[in-house]
């Protein structure tokens, strides 16, 4: 797991309460793409069994597919995303690194989908950016919203979040000083753009409350 390590220096008693305030923005604040829901243009019953010529039951797809990261191949000003996988015999998640905006980033291959038949098959599969867990029904409101209502759409629930983990420590610098060193990891950004975009959140917010005031 790569992990980078930033260090501050601020006045004492201010150290852990910066780093809770940086982890905790970090993990739930700072948006990123998820899969929300999928379609596959052959015959699915329910989420728990598919039939025709899908070996896997929904369940396990979903949660494989749960475990891939993933993000925009460039900045697009939008929310919601579709993609369109075409496979014989075998989907991979090196597969869903061809799409046409939203890529699949995760190094290691993992078996998604096999076919007992030779012949071509679809599946759809539909990013939400966002931030923070979404439960089911959330996703579900957000698809109508963006105008698609079909029962065919297996929707998931999403954990967005960029976060793999976020530890610190404060540490005395002086008599009045002390050091905060923050070690972070990532998914799908560069850990330093991830701090950078964290204060930048707390920077506005705060400022937009103080010009309430």
């Amino acid at each position: 797991m790569k992990m980078q390590t930033f260090n501050v220096v601020c006045r004492k008693g201010q150290g852990e309460a910066l780093g809770n305030l940086l982890r905790d923005i970090a993990y739930s604040y700072i948006p990123c793409w998820r899969p929300i829901a999928y379609s596959i243009d052959k015959k699915v019953s329910n989420i728990l069994y598919s039939e025709d010529t899908i070996l896997q039951d929904m369940i396990e797809f979903s949660c494989n597919l749960a475990t891939l990261n993933f993000k925009a191949k460039q900045d697009i000003n939008a929310d919601f995303a579709v993609e369109h996988y075409t496979f014989k015999s075998h989907l991979t998640s090196d597969d869903l690194k061809r799409g046409s905006t939203i890529e699949c980033i995760s190094d290691e291959s993992i078996a998604l989908l096999d076919s007992v038949k030779e012949e071509p098959i679809t599946i759809t599969i539909y990013y939400r950016k966002a931030f923070g867990v979404i439960p089911v029904s959330d996703n579900i409101s957000f698809l109508r919203g963006k105008g698609e209502s079909r029962k065919e759409v297996k929707v998931m629930s999403s954990n967005h979040t960029v976060l793999k983990s976020f530890a610190f420590n404060v540490e005395d610098y002086s008599l009045d000083e002390e050091e905060l060193k923050m070690n972070i990891s990532t998914k799908s950004i560069d850990e330093k753009e991830l701090l950078n975009l964290s204060i930048d959140t707390c920077i506005k917010t705060l400022s937009n409350f103080k010009n309430k005031i």
